[in-house]
């Protein structure tokens, strides 16, 4: 699996700045039918149901692995992270205008800047797939065009949230599936590539994500074993500080 996702991510990071394809005639009715297809094929009105988000597993990274567990809720974009690093714990969240992090010390630093409160939407609306839930989380959506990777072709739909950036979203013309999210921005690249879908709770969900910073390799692979649909209560995306200070 390791050198499949490798290859997938070094074909990917050659073609991904080597220039925009040609977008289509109209190409917000044809993203509407692409995200049309791409909701189908991974649950359908399964995605209109779901209302909170938590998943767990292990984050692969620079030689260590980091034990997750992550909360989101799925009506109000709010998130809360618990990460284990050799035996500390590192808590970040974000409860819609606030976005804070407990380090291992206890000490909490959290802020309410703008471009910090814009960049943990985008991140929570990507990670729940928002796109698929257009009714809840209006976004702009513009087909840019077919893509070659690996010899397979895929459909890329830039998408950008309200009160946030846009990310590329990569389907598959095979499956509809997603297959890759980028952030295209040369200043803070990203690549976050999906694999491993399997039928979870009625949705069709990865189960590996590898990342890079825009590189051939992928700099860290997430594993998530389980999915699972509760609502948490809204307090506990809530940041433990009492005030927010400059940077988390």
């Amino acid at each position: 699996m390791r050198s499949a996702l490798t290859l997938a991510m070094a074909c990917l990071a050659a073609v991904l700045f080597a220039g925009a394809p040609r977008a289509a005639p109209d190409p917000v009715a044809q993203a509407d039918a692409i995200l049309d297809q791409a909701r189908a094929a991974s649950g359908g009105p399964a995605w209109d149901k779901l209302q909170g988000w938590s998943e767990s597993g292990v984050i692969n990274r620079a030689g260590r692995t980091i034990a997750y567990h992550t909360w989101i809720d799925a009506r109000r974009l709010t998130l809360l992270t618990e990460r284990n690093v050799d035996g500390k714990v590192v808590t970040r969240g974000f409860d819609g205008r606030t976005v804070w992090v407990s380090g291992a010390d206890g000490v909490v630093h959290a802020t309410q800047d703008a471009s910090a409160v814009q960049s943990a939407r985008r991140n929570v609306y990507f990670d729940i797939y928002g796109f698929f839930l257009p009714k809840r989380f209006p976004a702009q959506r513009v087909y840019v065009g077919p893509q070659v990777s690996n010899g397979q072709v895929y459909d890329v739909v830039r998408i950008t949230p309200q009160d946030a950036e846009p990310m590329d979203v990569w389907f598959d013309r095979r499956t509809h599936l997603v297959w890759a999210i980028v952030d295209t921005d040369k200043a803070h690249p990203l690549i976050a590539l999906l694999a491993d879908f399997a039928p979870t709770g009625g949705l069709m969900l990865p189960h590996t994500v590898a990342q890079s910073a825009g590189g051939p390799v992928a700099e860290s692979i997430q594993h998530i074993a389980a999915y699972d649909f509760q609502a948490a209560e809204p307090k506990s995306f809530a940041s433990p500080a009492s005030e927010p200070d400059k940077a988390p």
